[in-house]
């Protein structure tokens, strides 16, 4: 899993926009979910929205998480639900929304998760949280996540690239 916390103008909207970008390449999974399902006009409002709560500018926490084995798009997508649900429970961070959606169709599939909260403590995470977001990713995947430094520098780029990615709000 790569994380970072990313702030600044229209965050919410760039990262959401960059997520959803190529979804349509998919054979199941074509839309951006919030939560368990598909994403629905108030769920983007409720989701900016949010990210503009605190830290002194619009931030979200954008997550990447890459399974080293090849998962069945299907189950990749009820997996990356799990993660999340499981994560929620044992952190108790019940505030968090998130949007998500899988690049399933790419050399190293993966998905973005984006979270905001109107408790923008709830979106720090230090070395230890990290550390138990990821062994709850590998009970849920029941494999140790990719660590190739190929991998690991392609998840960086999409984390920036989400940042600055430009979107026509027509």
């Amino acid at each position: 899993m790569k994380t970072k916390i990313s702030t600044g103008k229209n965050i919410a909207v760039r990262v959401a926009k960059y997520i959803e970008k190529e979804l349509d390449k998919n054979k199941i999974y074509r839309v951006l979910y919030h939560g368990y399902r598909p994403m629905k006009d108030e769920d983007m409002k409720e989701f900016i929205k949010f990210s503009e709560c605190g830290m002194g500018q619009p931030a979200i926490r954008h997550l990447i998480i890459a399974p080293e084995k090849k998962i069945e798009e299907r189950e990749f997508h009820f997996l990356a639900i799990k993660v999340m649900n499981e994560w929620r429970k044992k952190t108790g961070n019940y505030g968090i929304r998130y949007v998500w959606g899988l690049h399933y169709n790419t050399k190293h599939p993966h998905s973005h998760i984006a979270m905001v909260s109107p408790y923008p403590e709830e979106l720090l995470m230090d070395m230890a949280e990290i550390r138990k977001f990821n062994d709850i990713l590998e009970e849920v995947f029941k494999e140790k996540m990719k660590a190739k430094k190929e991998v690991i520098d392609e998840l960086w780029k999409e984390l920036q690239d989400s940042e600055k990615y430009e979107f026509n709000d027509a």
